[in-house]
């Protein structure tokens, strides 16, 4: 397979960004990574970077139709801004076809999720059309490896703190859908088997979207196991009886971020700070989501929200069925 170096290039408001494949570039210091451009770089260019192992590198210059970079000729694609919405789910998977439809659909019709972004990151299986071409579907193949295992860390660049491996596929894919896909006021960072709670006295993720103090520039989501392979059954279904003592049980943050103020996510858990506020959702209000992988998987057993809802912390059957 060729090895790609640029993943995207594109114009919007009169600044062009281009995505770089962090693999390829991440052992080069910013210096490096501009003298690639022929024969000179473009006015006012900035290269941006994260610094852990979740990796991301874009460029950002003034307005061009084409550029030279790496010995190869890349035109800019103008970006058309749509209508606006409130929310949009970035989605980053590799062979899960088979949980997307039903995934898309709670968040449609629970949430009221306006967009969904979905980032193939080299599945074998093909794209299903009836997802692909759907209104709300904006499907973007993400030819790049998901992992990366650095060859030369001597010359590391020196902004660099993370691990010899590093994740190339999640946090690039973030990058890019927030810059490029910047007409959604809210972008949600979530996987197949994450699902927000909405208890059946509660909001919408949606309709707290739009009520978010315009200050707000973060939102951070608290999960909690609803099994995982850490756990066996018995101790999964013991974990979901002690509703009141969910707190112990706390798995990860997951991020829903104000498009317009972050280009990266800090470790996909945490975001970059900005001049905003950051505010952690009310899981004791029923603001949280699960997450859903269980030991079946490994079995190849059917695995879905359902063999938890039976349980008597009704959290997940009241959103499945709202």
């Amino acid at each position: 397979m060729e090895t790609i170096d640029v993943i995207d290039i594109y114009t919007i408001c009169e600044k062009t960004y281009v995505d770089l494949n962090p693999a390829e570039f991440i052992e080069l210091t910013n210096h490096e990574i501009t003298d690639k451009f022929f024969p000179e770089a473009p006015s006012n260019l900035e290269v941006h970077r994260t610094t852990t192992y979740n990796v991301a590198i874009f460029l950002k210059f003034d307005k061009v139709d084409s550029v030279n970079f790496n010995k190869k000729t890349h035109k800019s694609k103008v970006v058309e801004s749509g209508p606006a919405l409130t929310s949009q789910l970035c989605l980053v998977f590799k062979n899960e076809w088979s949980r997307i439809q039903n995934y898309i659909n709670f968040y449609k019709r629970v949430h009221g999720v306006n967009r969904f972004l979905l980032y193939d990151n080299n599945s074998t299986e093909p794209p299903l059309t009836e997802i692909v071409e759907r209104d709300d579907v904006i499907y973007i193949p993400w030819l790049i490896p998901y992992k990366h295992t650095l060859k030369g860390k001597t010359r590391l660049a020196a902004d660099y703190t993370g691990p010899d491996e590093i994740i190339t596929g999640q946090n690039s894919a973030y990058s890019h859908a927030l810059k490029k896909y910047s007409d959604a006021t809210w972008t949600v960072l979530l996987d197949t088997d994450e699902f927000v709670v909405r208890r059946s006295y509660g909001p919408s993720l949606n309709s707290i979207l739009e009520q978010t103090n315009p200050s707000t520039d973060t939102l951070i989501l608290r999960g909690f196991w609803a099994g995982c392979n850490k756990f066996n059954k018995n101790e999964i279904y013991l974990n979901l009886r002690k509703i009141s003592r969910r707190g112990v049980n706390f798995c990860m943050n997951k991020l829903i971020l104000r498009t317009s103020q972050h280009v990266f996510t800090d470790c996909i858990h945490r975001a970059y700070p900005t001049q905003g506020n950051s505010v952690m959702l009310g899981y004791d209000k029923g603001i949280y989501f699960f997450h859903l992988r269980t030991l079946s998987e490994k079995r190849q057993e059917r695995c879905d929200c359902t063999m938890y809802c039976r349980q008597s912390d009704r959290s997940l059957i009241e959103s499945w069925h709202h």
